[in-house]
């Protein structure tokens, strides 16, 4: 085990498939006091951000760990309920923090019947097959006492069947898992990998364009992007021309990476994937900024976002990494990345995955390995989500 466990935040999906609810998630001897400063900026103070506005599901690693300095009306602590237990003790902290003022949820043991004992709880969080062998009538009366919360959620259809039966937040590992059905011919997927063919080579603008000439509803998206609070613009953008008059072309080329997301039929639906691909761009490009000591390979912060924007592809598009970079002339750094997982990006895009797929132990050993420190990582999470919420908001 690393001897540093760091913090990892992931977003939660409510029904409408938007963020409902931010979890912490850690191995046993993360830093308490990395932790208490996570809690400090949960706090609301100045501009309301995303870390002020959506509820915090913190575990509770330590019947001793303090709950002073989180918002304990969007605090929710979480016990874990052991396989066997000789008695009630474990339910101890309950009573305090209810006393305080805060909220307390239960990780439900797999194989326990439900509902759970220790009377009513603010959340139950439930995994997916355990909830999906029980009679649907007991989620029922469950739901009626408290919230249900599934995870973790690796497909679409345990998606909707959660949706179908009481589920309220449900986890988001479906959006980054790859789809086991074929793939499809789509024109406009064609068009989108002309486009990041093009992009990828700082093609002349006039190429550009005519790809958004054959397809008019990308220009659409692009401009919804472009447009977003994110980018603090004080003039809308109305033309692809004056996009880049007022942006630049790299700048332009970091949103036409995100439009490959954007669902120009969605009619107003969120799109996570979307919003996960920017998360994941912003993140690797925050945190690459905090190796140390700092690679020796020249890498740019562009290289950095695109790996994040790119890691996905092959989930948007049904293809292997392989066949998709095929098309796509990227810099060395970003393929070796992206089909090898290999050098400082690569090693940065295994520790997102991991902490993605549950292994906090595994990704605070590699993050340690690049001397990127637990409150740095925090911040970079924080600011990532943050930046990726108001991307997706503004591109519905």
């Amino acid at each position: 085990m690393s001897g540093k466990q760091y913090i990892f935040i992931h977003p939660w999906l409510n029904r409408d498939e938007h963020w409902g609810g931010l979890m912490v998630s850690t191995a046993a001897g993360c830093d308490p006091d990395c932790l208490a400063r996570l809690a400090s900026q949960a706090q609301p103070e100045g501009t309301p951000t995303i870390g002020h506005q959506l509820p915090w599901f913190v575990p509770l690693l330590d019947p001793a760990q303090s709950i002073g300095g989180w918002p304990l009306e969007r605090t929710v602590f979480l016990l874990s309920e052991p396989e066997e237990a000789v008695d009630q003790s474990w339910l101890a902290p309950v009573e305090p923090i209810r006393q305080a003022g805060g909220k307390v949820g239960l990780i439900s043991y797999p194989h326990h019947a439900l509902p759970p004992p220790g009377g009513k709880w603010d959340y139950v969080f439930v995994e997916t097959q355990h909830a999906r062998t029980t009679v649907p009538v007991k989620l029922m009366v469950l739901a009626t006492q408290t919230t249900i919360a599934l995870g973790p959620v690796r497909t679409r259809q345990d998606f909707d069947w959660g949706l179908a039966n009481q589920c309220a937040l449900l986890s988001a590992d479906f959006i980054h898992t790859r789809s086991k059905e074929p793939s499809k011919p789509d024109m406009m997927r064609a068009h989108l990998l002309q486009l990041l063919s093009l992009i990828t080579q700082d093609a002349d603008t006039a190429a550009i364009e005519d790809i958004f000439r054959q397809e008019p509803k990308l220009s659409y998206s692009l401009l919804r992007l472009v447009n977003s609070a994110a980018l603090g613009l004080r003039t809308q953008i109305s033309s692809f021309s004056q996009a880049i008059n007022l942006l630049g072309r790299r700048q332009l080329q970091r949103w036409l990476q995100l439009l490959v997301y954007a669902d120009p039929g969605s009619s107003g639906r969120p799109n996570p994937l979307l919003q996960w691909a920017a998360m994941r761009g912003r993140l690797i490009e925050l945190a690459f900024a905090h190796i140390n000591p700092p690679p020796q390979l020249a890498i740019s912060a562009d290289s950095a976002f695109m790996t994040g924007i790119f890691s996905l592809l092959d989930v948007l598009l049904n293809l292997s990494m392989d066949e998709i970079l095929a098309q796509l002339p990227v810099v060395s750094p970003v393929k070796l990345a992206l089909t090898e997982r290999a050098g400082p990006l690569g090693d940065l895009l295994c520790a997102i995955e991991n902490a993605e797929r549950h292994k906090p132990e595994t990704a605070s050993q590699i993050l340690e390995s690049l001397g990127i420190t637990c409150d740095d990582y925090v911040q970079a999470q924080l600011d990532a989500l943050e930046w990726s919420s108001k991307v997706s908001q503004q591109a519905c």
